[in-house]
């Protein structure tokens, strides 16, 4: 499947979760997409 991001963006990703409030041990991994400056804030 494929996946558009816009140029500069920031992807956050993390583990697969079965509800919102569950607790992971695992990393989040941030994906860069080259172009634009951009930014995010994570909650």
């Amino acid at each position: 499947m494929p996946l558009y991001v816009r140029a500069g963006s920031l992807l956050p990703l993390g583990p697969i979760k079965q509800y919102t409030g569950e607790r992971v041990d695992q990393p989040l991994a941030i994906l860069i997409y080259p172009g634009n400056d951009a930014s995010f804030l994570l909650y």
